[in-house]
């Protein structure tokens, strides 16, 4: 891989220049003509789309540039089959790019596999996948489930490279800090399409204001930290609330993004990622959005519950992607390119674990309360004396 310092001294400025009109993004609006006029002439793009993906691989929440609204439609019936978006977002992980990292025959491959599975659907109302040249995606490194994707539609048709990988890699945290604060400024006014978003998702979600007082939690926050809206955040995670919240405001205020940062709770142990949420025009006090995912960590007490409940190895891994937040699809997806081929399973196979655990562990069938009980257990165990 290129080292940024190799780039030419016009590529870096303009680099610069396009992080200080990132951080000067007061609108969802600004933030749209930003990225069309500086982040795609950058990378030689005439396409984009960002915002987060739910668990079954759809779009919501998002921004495109260039893409018309049937381009968006197919989108998003392909992205779950895209051997790009599967492995960004499937398998953890951060950057992944057609020529650099898949050959573009991938793509074509899966696009003819679509059809396939798909008699019904007409190549005629899909021309997104005849403009298609390549894609270049980011997912935030904060762990969430927010990325963006670069594209190259007809005419532009010139291969990426890992010059470009490095260059989003410089710039993606501040795209995502830009970003993620003006969408969730605009959902947490609308409020119901982030009601809607957070219900969906398995990892505690909350929306607090300065004091730590929730304004908004799903129900996965709920279950792990016993306290609703209308309340306080329990001691801890308020400490460690404020801090994040100060180390937050330094890196607006320095404009550079933040970093990410692991927490360890009574509850568990967590990926902490906090965002701020403002409205000026409103004249609104600052919000902030909080959403934690789960770690395990070695020698847990899932790990000793898990041995003493006798899981054998199918169960055990099961157990270990349902506590991840994995839908019963994501599961099997997860499991098909094991290298240990005894734990590729089938769907069906994937239920009756799910089954198993809900006995074993006593949630009687609450999908929810499983994975956070199971997180409960995911903290390290102290050391016995």
């Amino acid at each position: 891989m290129p080292s940024p310092s190799n780039f030419p001294k016009d590529t870096l400025l303009r680099v610069i220049k396009t992080i200080e009109a990132l951080s000067d993004c007061k609108t969802r609006r600004e933030l749209k003509l930003t990225i069309e006029l500086h982040v795609l002439s950058l990378f030689d793009c005439n396409a984009a789309i960002y915002g987060w993906l739910d668990t079954d691989m759809a779009m919501n929440t998002m921004d495109a540039i260039g893409l018309t609204k049937k381009d968006l439609a197919t989108i998003n019936k392909f992205v779950p089959y895209d051997p790009a978006s599967v492995k960004l977002f499937k398998n953890r992980g951060r950057l992944m790019a057609y020529d650099v990292d898949l050959p573009r025959k991938r793509f074509l491959e899966k696009v003819e596999c679509f059809f396939k599975k798909f008699p019904k659907e007409k190549r005629k109302d899909h021309p997104y996948f005849k403009n298609f040249q390549t894609n270049l995606m980011m997912r935030d490194p904060l762990g969430s489930s927010f990325g963006i994707g670069l594209q190259r539609l007809q005419p532009y048709t010139r291969e990426f490279t890992s010059k470009d990988v490095v260059l989003l890699e410089l710039l993606g945290p501040h795209i995502f800090s830009a970003a993620k604060t003006l969408l969730l400024s605009q959902e947490y006014f609308d409020f119901r399409a982030l009601a809607e978003m957070a219900s969906n998702r398995d990892r505690p979600i909350a929306l607090l204001n300065k004091d730590g007082e929730i304004i908004y939690c799903n129900q996965t926050f709920t279950n792990y930290f016993s306290v609703g809206t209308g309340q306080n955040l329990p001691e801890p995670l308020e400490m460690d609330f404020v801090s994040e919240m100060e180390r937050l405001n330094k890196s607006k205020k320095f404009r550079s993004p933040l970093e990410d940062r692991d927490i360890d709770l009574p509850e568990g142990a967590f990926r902490f990622q906090l965002n701020l949420v403002h409205d000026e025009q409103l004249n609104r006090e600052n919000r902030y959005y909080m959403e934690l995912e789960p770690l395990l960590e070695p020698g847990s007490e899932l790990e000793k519950a898990m041995k003493e409940k006798k899981l054998n190895k199918k169960a055990t891994k099961v157990c270990e992607l349902v506590r991840a937040g994995n839908d019963n699809k994501q599961i099997v997806d997860e499991l098909k390119d094991a290298i240990d081929t005894d734990l590729i399973m089938e769907i069906t196979t994937v239920e009756h674990y799910i089954k198993v655990l809900h006995k074993k562990f006593g949630t009687d069938g609450n999908r929810s309360k499983l994975v956070a009980d199971l997180n409960k257990l995911s903290h390290k165990r102290e050391p016995s004396s």
